[in-house]
């Protein structure tokens, strides 16, 4: 600071003509001797003030210096180039209350010169739109969110569901997708090309490289299984879009973004994925056959003897084939009446009965 300070007041000598080059080191006071200047030059373009200074700094410890800078600065410019060692040229500028650098990533001056003034009227643009002058990465925003959901979860002030399902969605999909785009540049459009994105994500993108997912469940239990090979779902699309909206509307509370326009997934035309179901009379006959097939002839058969003489033959169905047609009976009762899939039918105990004690 106090370099930049000293600076400041010789280039405001020489550009009110006070002082020479050559008398600068003489004027210089003895307190502000540990750097010296190499070389210093005033140079006249077309109406514009440049000035050159290479600086070295020398250390405390005796044989070690710092490297030289070079900086340059113009008049009408508003913010100040310099390059130290040779390698790429950097920028320096106040906005805001704030001084803020930044690396323009070229060694070419020219070049250096057109990143910076990009720079700087972009970011006076961000000023005076009331936008931030920070760029915030979305991977930034996105773990930040995470670790917002997660605490609110822990206060349960929201679903727990969203600290154990929002995280790993999250971070493969949205943070795979937009990476360290500044959130403030993301526009609707780059939402509609992100959706996309996720449709064939496990088909034909990046997901279609990968064989297993790990999975961890509520319990702590972790296996894996195979990844799923098809195209994302309009019902699976429409729960993440929650997601998204949740994260830029966050966003906005932190004041990283401005509002942006969240596009709905279009859908041109439904598929009708229903599942075949059983017309009444349909299920009235499979009902019925269920029914009196538990009490069906068998080819077993009896010898019955009444105590009046009389005498028959009854035919009695097997123990475990009559246990067997019951149970198939009850399951397609309780299918009918409940709406359970298949899975959650085989995975159903006595104990999920309520007043049931095994």
């Amino acid at each position: 600071m106090l370099i930049l300070l000293i600076y400041r007041f010789l280039l405001a000598l020489l550009q009110n003509g006070n002082i020479g080059s050559t008398a600068l080191a003489q004027r210089l006071p003895s307190s502000k001797k540990p750097f010296c200047f190499q070389c210093l030059r005033f140079v006249a373009g077309t109406g514009v003030s440049t000035v050159l200074a290479r600086t070295t700094y020398r250390s405390n410890t005796i044989g070690s210096t710092v490297p030289s800078m070079l900086q340059r600065v113009k008049a009408d410019n508003p913010f100040v180039l310099f390059q130290r060692g040779g390698a790429t040229w950097s920028m320096r500028y106040s906005m805001g209350g704030r001084q803020i650098r930044k690396s323009l990533g070229t060694s070419d001056e020219a070049e250096a010169l057109r990143r910076a003034n990009e720079i700087w009227h972009e970011q006076n643009y961000r000023l005076k739109h009331g936008l931030s002058i920070v760029e915030h990465a979305f991977s930034d925003v996105a773990e930040e969110f995470i670790r917002t959901i997660e605490m609110e979860a822990a206060r349960q002030e929201r679903s727990a569901d969203h600290s154990y399902f929002w995280p790993p969605k999250i971070r493969r999909f949205l943070i795979g997708y937009f990476g360290d785009v500044s959130i403030d540049k993301i526009r609707p459009a780059d939402i509609e090309r992100y959706l996309e994105w996720r449709k064939t994500y496990w088909t034909s993108g990046p997901g279609s490289a990968i064989e297993k997912i790990r999975v961890e469940r509520e319990d702590g239990r972790v296996f894996s299984r195979p990844a799923p090979r098809k195209i994302a779902s309009l019902s699976t699309i429409k729960g993440e879009m929650v997601i998204i909206r949740s994260l830029f509307q966050q966003a906005v509370r932190w004041d990283y973004c401005q509002p942006i326009v969240i596009p709905n997934p279009i859908v041109r035309k439904r598929i009708d994925n229903r599942r075949p179901g059983f017309t009444p009379e349909e299920y009235e006959k499979l009902f019925n056959t269920a029914l009196a097939r538990i009490s069906d002839l068998q080819p077993k058969t009896k010898e019955i003897k009444a105590k009046d003489g009389r005498e028959w033959t009854m035919k009695m169905p097997p123990k475990n084939i009559r246990a067997d047609r019951i149970r198939l009976y009850c399951y397609i009762e309780i299918m009918a009446h409940s709406g359970m899939r298949p899975t959650e039918a085989k995975n159903l105990t006595w104990a999920n009965i309520i007043g049931f004690r095994a």
